[in-house]
This record gives C-alpha cells, structure tokens and sequence, in this order.
C-alpha cells in the first residue's frame, strides 16, 4: 500500500497544527481565559484517499490476547478459590497498596470537602459544557400546510 497523504492545509485550517485557540467563559468567572492547544491529531482529506487508504484508516487494530491468558487465568481462578484474601495479596503485589478491606460502606466515608480552586474549576467545567449543549438544541417548530399538521426540528445557527 502506498502511503497516505496529508493535505496541503490541514482541514483544521491554517492554524490547525500551530495550536488553537479555546476560550473559556462561565457565569462564575468574569474574566474569559485563553488557552492555546496543540493539536496533534494528524488530518486527512477524504477525497484524497483512495479505497485502500480510506479501508486502513478505519480498520481497528487486531490485538492477540492469547498470550496474556497464561498470566491472568491463575489469578481468576486464585481469586475464584480464595475470594477476598487474594484480592487483597494482588492489590499489594500489583498496585503496592494494603488494603484493610476490600469494601467500603460509602456511610462510612466523611464528608469531602473541595478545595476552593477545584470546586471553580468544576463550575467552569460545567458552565461551558452546559453552554455548549444549549447553543446545539434543536427547537421544534410545527407547520401547518393543506390540512397536515408537521412537527419537525430545526437548528437554529
């Protein structure tokens, strides 16, 4: 197969690969901050590629998990067979942790407390995701024409 081209211009546009723009605005914060990201993602013009490239592109890649069964089924079946108790000595030896239990009662966790820059951090989160699932809402408008009525939905730009 032969190799896959890139456009000229990234469809991105002319500043794509130099970093974009995002600016970030909330109820919360006055202010409006500016963060430049890279963008590394690599950008491909569809009426470029031939079939073979457009079918590569797609393709998911094939992953042999054959080899790992050897190493993961003992540890099944020691959990299998020793519940608990092995859970434990795995999340040592795996994750060097030792846990007391296995579960916690959620009632018997304290209250979190967030940091102050966290919890701004979340409301700016949440004000921009919320902003931006409003501006793409469809809103419904029904017409009526030669006695048929007709609900359908229009985005509105």
């Amino acid at each position: 197969m032969g190799s896959l081209r890139a456009p000229a211009l990234p469809v991105g546009g002319a500043s794509a690969g130099r970093g974009c723009r995002l600016c970030l605005a909330s109820s919360r914060v006055l202010k409006s901050k500016v963060l430049t990201v890279s963008c590394a993602m690599k950008s491909y013009r569809l009426s470029n590629l031939s079939d073979v490239e457009v079918s590569s592109l797609k393709a998911r890649p094939r992953i042999d998990f054959s080899s790992i069964f050897s190493t993961v089924n003992p540890i099944v079946e020691d959990v299998r067979v020793r519940g608990d108790a092995a859970v434990k000595d795995y999340t040592e030896k795996f994750d060097k942790v030792i846990l007391d239990n296995v579960v916690v009662r959620v009632s018997d966790l304290l209250d979190a407390e967030l940091d102050p820059a966290v919890k701004e951090a979340f409301d700016v989160a949440y004000d921009n995701i919320f902003a931006f699932h409003v501006s793409q809402k469809m809103t419904e408008k029904t017409v009526e024409n030669m006695k048929v009525v007709l609900q359908c939905c229009l985005q509105l730009h």
